[in-house]
């Protein structure tokens, strides 16, 4: 087995360390999530309102040739700080930057040991929903000791031959009631589907989009989030340049001139990941506005030479029947201290718990028994096991 050395660089401030990073990434395989414009975005306005210290993390070999980048964060956790991805659920995929230095196999542990000598002070490390691959290399950090199948998974749409092929081999009953709706609203109303370029444009959009979630979750119960106003910045960060160069993809079908569907996605010209869908709402839900918006907005996607489009984490109904290949994602959860070993041990006792599901049942139903049995009596002391 080949042993590398490696070095550790650690910079806290974004503002210095972004054009450095910048010039860096541009060698680097990454997914959407780790483009300059996606971090340059997190690190001026979720980082701040997270209060979450930036830990930037870049790893050469021996002979200063680029192994990887690490966008991280350092937070308060329960056990000592936790150093985890730029993330704060706005992050679907993390991963590490790539560069044209590869990890030997079987040297990843050899690479986190020069990773927690760099990083100093923090309880455990939590590396949370990260992709087997990057652009076709494997991710090393999930082939660390302790590293488990996460509870989410990408949702993968392959976008081969043309999109009149992809709708054709749609399930029947998927394809009729797509056309179905489509024809139905057609004849109601003058329907037309648009990618948006304007700034001007895209931020009249968000805010229609804000408000439909916002009402869509209000009826639910759940709360919104994503129109406070760090996030609210997060989403509108350099709008036009990220809507010029593709990274933002943000689409929409208006009824008589009134948006019923909007979608955001994020890209690299070679995968695209949905991040947003809003529609609005009961008084257009006989013709799923949904699903239409994910219809068209894919065609729009085959027009632009996407090869892939990623509806993203959660298991929702609607990504089944556009026929999404489910690859799991992977959590890495180590204690960088003896402070974070209690944390390490519980994620990987979930994280096995959860692999066999008739195990967690009876676990689950022995904790409430035992909860139960260790309520105060009457008398107000406290029954015995």
């Amino acid at each position: 087995m080949t042993v590398q050395t490696y070095t550790v660089r650690v910079e806290t401030d974004w503002a210095t360390a972004a054009p450095r990073w910048r010039a860096l990434i541009a060698e680097c395989d990454v997914t959407p999530f780790q483009r300059f414009d996606w971090l340059d975005a997190w690190y001026r306005h979720i980082a701040p309102a997270a209060k979450a210290k930036p830990c930037l993390v870049t790893v050469t070999d021996a002979a200063g040739g680029l192994v990887m980048l690490l966008p991280l964060a350092s937070g308060p956790g329960r056990h000592g700080p936790v150093l985890q991805f730029a993330d704060e659920e706005l992050t679907d995929f993390n991963a590490p930057l790539l560069g044209p230095v590869r990890v030997p196999p079987g040297d990843e542990q050899n690479l986190w040991r020069a990773l927690t000598a760099a990083l100093p002070g923090h309880a455990v490390a939590s590396f949370r929903k990260m992709p087997t691959e990057v652009r076709g290399r494997a991710n090393p950090l999930v082939h660390m000791t302790g590293a488990q199948t996460s509870s989410v998974a990408s949702n993968a749409l392959r976008l081969d031959g043309t999109f009149e092929t992809f709708h054709a081999q749609l399930d029947r009953r998927v394809r009729m009631e797509l056309e179905r709706c489509w024809r139905v609203l057609s004849r109601e109303a003058t329907v037309t589907f648009e990618r948006v370029r304007d700034e001007t444009a895209a931020r009249e959009l968000l805010d229609i989009m804000d408000r439909q979630q916002r009402d869509r979750l209000n009826e639910t119960g759940s709360v919104f989030t994503l129109d406070e106003p760090a996030q609210a910045a997060f989403y509108r960060h350099n709008l036009g340049e990220r809507l010029a160069s593709g990274s933002v993809v943000l689409t929409a079908v208006r009824a008589n001139g009134d948006v019923i569907a909007a979608q955001y996605a994020v890209g690299d010209g070679h995968t695209a990941v949905v991040l947003r869908i809003s529609n609005a709402g009961k008084s257009w839900s006989r013709v799923s506005p949904g699903r239409l918006i994910v219809h068209k907005s894919i065609e729009c996607l085959y027009g632009l030479g996407y090869t892939v489009c990623d509806l993203s984490i959660g298991d929702y109904d609607y990504k089944r029947r556009f026929g999404v290949v489910r690859t799991p994602l992977v959590d890495l959860v180590k204690a960088m201290s003896w402070r974070g070993q209690l944390s390490a041990t519980r994620h990987w006792t979930v994280g096995k718990l959860r692999a066999h599901p008739g195990l967690d049942v009876r676990v689950r139903a022995l904790a409430r028994r035992l909860k139960s049995s260790l309520k105060p009596n009457r008398d107000g002391g406290k029954a015995t096991a």
